[in-house]
C-alpha cells in the first residue's frame, strides 16, 4: 500500500471590492464588484480511502497533491428605487445583476482513475483531483420589490448561463508502469519501467456527484400584509425551479452511473409573526405546505436526497 506523510501550509489574501455611483439621479444605482477567494482542500477530500460503502470493487484514492482552489469573481448591476409611487410611503424596487465566477484547480471527485503501479484504469476507482479545464458559474439575477405598508411582495429569478467541462489526469498521482519483457516464445517479465503514455493521459467528465451539472434556474413569489399597526405580519411564499435533465449518452457519469434528472417543482410555504411588544416578537412558519416531494437545485440524484418535507417552526425572540 501506499504510504503518505502530508505536511502542508499556505496562505493567501482574498481581497474584494465594491463600487457604487448614482448617475445624476437618486432613483438610480450602478454598481461592480470584483474579489478574489481561495479555498485549500478539506482534508477528506486529501486524504479519503478505502471503499465507499460495503461490496463491490470501487474504491476511493487519496490525493495528497491537491491544490486549492483559486477563483475570481465580478459582477456589475444597477438599483431602481421609487419611492411614493402611487401611494404615500410606497416603495419600488428593481434589480438586475450580472455575475461571473471563474474557479481554476476546482476541486471534484473524478471516476475512472489508474493508481500507481501496474494495472488499469478503473470506472470503480475515484479520487478528488483538480480540474484541468477553468469551472465558471455566471447568471443573472432579477429581483423585484413592492411595498406600500399594509401589503407587499417580491419576485426575484436566477437564470444560470453555459456549462462546464471537468478533465484531469487519468493517473492523477503519476507512477504507472508497464512490463519490459525478454526474448523467447513465451517472453518472461524481466522488469518494469514508466509508463509515459498512461502517466500523460487525460479524460473528461467522469463525475461523481452533481458537480457536472449547472444549478438549476430558481425563482421565488412572496406576498404579504400587515396588521395592526403593522404588529401583525403575514404572507405566503412560492418557490420554483424549471428543472434540468440530460438524455444520457453525453459522458460516461451521464450515461453509465450519474443520469441527471432535477424534476421541475412549485413549494409553497406560510408565515406569520406578531410584535406583542418592543421586547417580545412571536414567529410562526410552515415550509413546504403541501408536503411536495421534491429535489433541490444542485440536489444529489445519486443519493436521492430530497428537499425538506412539510415542516413547522416557531420561535419566540426577547430582546433586553
Amino acid at each position: 500500500p501506499l504510504q503518505y506523510a502530508v505536511d502542508r501550509e499556505e496562505g493567501r489574501f482574498s481581497p474584494t471590492f465594491g463600487l457604487s455611483v448614482k448617475p445624476g439621479v437618486d432613483w438610480l444605482q450602478l454598481f461592480a464588484t470584483y474579489g478574489k477567494g481561495w479555498r485549500p482542500p478539506a482534508v477528506t477530500e486529501s486524504l479519503i480511502t478505502g471503499r465507499p460503502h460495503g461490496g463491490g470493487a470501487e474504491n476511493m484514492y487519496p490525493n495528497p497533491f491537491l491544490s486549492p482552489e483559486r477563483s475570481k469573481a465580478w459582477e456589475v448591476g444597477f438599483n431602481v428605487l421609487k419611492e411614493n409611487l402611487w401611494f404615500s410611503d410606497d416603495r419600488l424596487g428593481l434589480k438586475v445583476a450580472y455575475f461571473d465566477t471563474r474557479v481554476d484547480d476546482f476541486i471534484f471527485m473524478g471516476m475512472g482513475m489508474q493508481p500507481p503501479g501496474y494495472g488499469m484504469a478503473g470506472i470503480g476507482n475515484s479520487a478528488y483531483v483538480n480540474n484541468l479545464d477553468s469551472t465558471r458559474f455566471r447568471g443573472v439575477e432579477y429581483q423585484l420589490d413592492y411595498d406600500a405598508g399594509l401589503a407587499y411582495g417580491q419576485l426575484s429569478y436566477t437564470h444560470m448561463i453555459g456549462s462546464n467541462d471537468f478533465c484531469s489526469k487519468t493517473a492523477w498521482l503519476g507512477g504507472v508502469t508497464q512490463t519490459v519483457k525478454g526474448s523467447g516464445r513465451r517472453p518472461p517479465v524481466i522488469d518494469m519501467r514508466p509508463d509515459e503514455q498512461a502517466n500523460a493521459a487525460t479524460h473528461c467528465s467522469a463525475v461523481l456527484g452533481s458537480a457536472e451539472h449547472m444549478p438549476m434556474d430558481r425563482g421565488s413569489l412572496t406576498l404579504g400584509m400587515r396588521f395592526f399597526d403593522r404588529r401583525l405580519d403575514v404572507g405566503a411564499r412560492a418557490r420554483y425551479s424549471e428543472g434540468y435533465s440530460v438524455a444520457g449518452g453525453a459522458t460516461v457519469s451521464q450515461a453509465g452511473v450519474y443520469p441527471a434528472d432535477w424534476k421541475e417543482y412549485t413549494v409553497y410555504d406560510l408565515y406569520g409573526s406578531y410584535r406583542v411588544s418592543d421586547e417580545l416578537t412571536l414567529r410562526l412558519a410552515m415550509e413546504n405546505v403541501t408536503d411536495r416531494a421534491y429535489l433541490v437545485p444542485l440536489g444529489d440524484v445519486l443519493a436521492f436526497t430530497l428537499g425538506r418535507g412539510r415542516t413547522l417552526q416557531g420561535t419566540l425572540e426577547y430582546q433586553f
